[in-house]
């Protein structure tokens, strides 16, 4: 949906550059619950779904170059491969495909590990996708995947392991 959000929502502020940065939701999360087993069928809905993904980056990229913007691409943040476990850990799915996938057991380490695994892939292939365009590119994955397994890595997430904390979390990304 972000292409369509640009006419709204970005090109009345000529900007100079744009970054873009899709997340958890786009990647498709639940394709890498740990208690999946990891079939033939779930490999290639992992593998459309991550076409799509660099797709959506890549027509962001062609329609700004179109009025002249820089886009700016980033990888993926992390996610807490360190999540404290618990069953208790509550979510509201933002659409039907996720509301009868997203279980307490989805948060689970193993789970949140398969998710990163899957964004270090995301992350070369973005890079080597602003190469090819001429774009600028951004690693945050790297960086706060690296941030996450340090002791600095306390505090950097809410207790559902994905988003950022407000005061932590944010302000090592603007940092990075």
């Amino acid at each position: 949906m972000a292409q369509y959000l640009l006419e709204d929502e970005v090109y009345f502020l000529n900007p100079d550059y744009v970054f873009i940065c899709f997340g958890a939701n786009d990647m498709g999360v639940w394709l890498y619950d740990s208690f999946k087993e990891v079939t033939p069928e779930l490999l290639e809905k992992r593998k459309v779904r991550d076409d799509e993904y660099i797709l959506a980056y890549e027509i962001l990229i062609d329609k700004l170059l179109e009025r002249g913007i820089m886009p700016v691409v980033m990888s993926p943040y992390s996610v807490n491969s360190f999540i404290k476990e618990s069953d208790a850990i509550y979510t509201v799915p933002d659409n039907k495909e996720k509301e009868d996938i997203l279980k307490p057991s989805f948060y689970k380490r193993k789970t949140f590990q398969n998710i990163n695994d899957g964004f270090k892939g995301y992350a070369k292939r973005l890079k080597d996708l602003a190469e090819r365009k001429g774009v600028l590119f951004f690693d945050i994955f790297s960086k706060t995947y690296e941030k996450m397994l340090s002791e600095e890595g306390k505090g950097l997430y809410f207790d559902d392991g994905v988003h950022y904390s407000k005061d932590k979390g944010h302000a090592i990304i603007a940092q990075a």
